[in-house]
């Protein structure tokens, strides 16, 4: 499945506010990537599993013509580029914790920190990811830590591991109130 767009439970960035009540529905598909460029391709292992996959930010529209970015929570299913209904929802409190903690910090990076680049979108992603499918407390994307790594031992897949380390480290000492609406977007499906 190289290359595939995936996303089954989708995570807000920073700003983007559905008006939607937990368990109301979204309608809404999938335009592509934010733009050109903005994501890297790496080789990951989720346990079960090693492949090469896409990470960084999606574009998706509404039904009623909002558009906004989102990154993936659930790397094992894919997107739909025709509209499909979403219920919103809350990531578990552990999750969603680390997650407002993850966008809230790199909200606030600026400079040459600043989240803008392929590189970072795709690092950002890759801690997304290492959120929703590995315990709190092996939080790391280094190769073989936990169940789900980068499995690229190139310098550019131990760089973006190591820069996804850093959110994630940013993420877990987060201490401020969550600068960021974070919404889980299901569907059985996509």
């Amino acid at each position: 499945m190289a290359y595939a767009q995936r996303a089954a439970a989708l995570a807000l960035l920073a700003g983007v506010s559905l008006a939607h009540a937990t368990g109301t529905t979204l309608t809404l598909k999938t335009d592509g990537y934010t733009s050109t460029g903005t994501h890297a391709v790496t080789t990951v292992t989720n346990g079960w599993n090693t492949e090469k996959v896409d990470a960084g930010t999606f574009q998706v529209s509404t039904n009623l013509g909002a558009s906004f970015m989102v990154y993936c929570a659930e790397i094992t299913q894919y997107t739909s580029s025709s509209f499909q209904t979403y219920t919103v929802g809350t990531f578990g409190l552990a999750d969603q914790k680390l997650l407002e903690g993850l966008f809230s910090s790199v909200a606030t990076f600026t400079g040459s920190t600043k989240v803008d680049s392929s590189t970072e979108y795709a690092a950002v992603q890759l801690a997304v990811w290492e959120i929703m499918h590995e315990s709190n407390s092996k939080l790391s994307l280094g190769y073989g830590m936990g169940s789900f790594y980068v499995n690229d031992t190139t310098t550019a897949g131990v760089s973006l591991a190591n820069l996804a380390n850093s959110y994630l480290t940013a993420a877990a000492n987060w201490t401020g109130p969550s600068l960021v609406k974070v919404d889980k977007l299901s569907n059985s499906s996509y």
